[in-house]
């Protein structure tokens, strides 16, 4: 899911983009600098002289608490200082800064009171913010009511370019995961990390309505950082309702185990935006989610049959997972549903958000 880089035409916009579009392997930050090119921004690109040098007219934030999070504390403390001086750098250059919230409360915890004291720095130095759904804007601004001063743009989080599905290897896929028997997969997959909730798996049924047994595809790494909890969580499944995939997936086997399965499932405890129900969501799955309100955002704008949803701290969890399985299988994805979808995804492209963010960049500055 790599992103190809667009040649843009010449434009005196010009955006830095932090992270780059190469930041740790995650395909967004690509996809975003080349929709930004495609519509006639020039993208400043990191490490190189005119960053260093302040010319550009925006820079544009994505994850400003990796700084710190992804640091040693010391290490934290001096990297956060001048990322800090660099942004107040840029304001007395009287460029603009945009915040793309992804996370409202960072799932990287790390040095806590460091990173609270920081963010509050970069919240005062912010010209405008970018939200991908309407519940991330409200938290945000409940939780930091100096927030709505400042301008705020929406831009959804974009589909990812899949490539076109093999009904060869698609079948080959499922026959694999389902050791050939007529069976429910739900699908748990990309990497393994304790914010993902596995223990709802357990309370998954044993049989969906039509009686076939029900498999729980568990495929990715484990969070290095705390293994005990998940493995814990997944010892409780039967072994028979369990396939295991323990290795970090490519781009190409996670479409492939995604396609192949009947839904894909994400029970998580938190978060502000889902990039992976994007994804799923570009595969033509289903998605069965947690009631959080990224979410909840999801299936008002896109309904059955493609996103449901289940309280995840509902007292009789095995009831509600039922329910919510029950509830799946007798929606059918028919013609009228595909292209409701194929609007969807193609509403929320990084294209036609990119064209939205040029007309923000223009106000900013002008």
């Amino acid at each position: 899911m790599k992103a190809a880089i667009a040649k843009s035409p010449d434009s005196s916009l010009r955006v830095l983009c932090l992270q780059g579009r190469n930041f740790g392997g995650n395909p967004y930050v690509g996809l975003f600098c080349a929709s930004l090119e495609r519509a006639g921004v020039r993208v400043v690109d990191t490490h190189t002289f005119e960053a260093r040098l302040f010319k550009f007219d925006v820079l544009h934030l994505h994850w400003p608490d990796l700084y710190v999070t992804l640091r040693q504390f010391h290490e934290a403390i001096v990297i956060g200082v001048m990322f800090l001086v660099y942004l107040l750098v840029t304001k007395l250059l009287r460029k603009k800064i945009v915040w793309t919230v992804h996370d409202v409360r960072p799932s990287r915890l790390r040095h806590p009171r460091l990173l609270n004291l920081y963010l509050c720095c970069v919240r005062a130095l912010v010209d405008a913010y970018v939200f991908m759904s309407p519940s991330s804007e409200a938290e945000f601004k409940e939780i930091f009511p100096r927030a709505g001063k400042r301008a705020t743009w929406h831009v959804p989080h974009g589909p990812y370019p899949v490539s076109t599905p093999s009904p060869q290897r698609q079948g080959e896929m499922r026959e694999r995961l389902s050791g050939g028997t007529n069976c429910l997969l739900v699908g748990f997959v990309g990497d393994l990390r304790p914010y993902k909730n596995a223990e709802v798996l357990a309370y998954l049924p044993h049989k969906d309505s039509n009686g076939r047994d029900v498999k729980i595809v568990v495929a990715g790494a484990r969070d290095p950082c705390d293994p005990t909890e998940i493995e814990v969580a997944l010892s409780c499944i039967p072994v028979r309702h369990l396939v295991r995939i323990r290795e970090r997936l490519t781009d190409h086997c996670l479409v492939d185990i995604i396609r192949a399965v009947d839904v894909v499932m994400l029970p998580y405890r938190r978060g502000s935006n889902s990039g992976f129900s994007m994804l799923v969501l570009s595969c033509g799955q289903r998605l069965l989610c947690s009631a959080l309100p990224m979410f909840e955002d999801l299936r008002n704008r896109l309904g059955s049959p493609w996103v449901y949803i289940f309280n995840h701290r509902a007292e009789n969890l095995s009831a509600e997972l039922d329910t919510g399985l029950s509830r799946l299988q007798q929606d059918t994805v028919d013609m009228d549903a595909k292209l409701r979808l194929g609007a969807f995804l193609d509403d929320c492209s990084f294209d036609h958000g990119a064209r939205q963010l040029r007309v923000l960049y223009e106000r900013l500055i002008t």
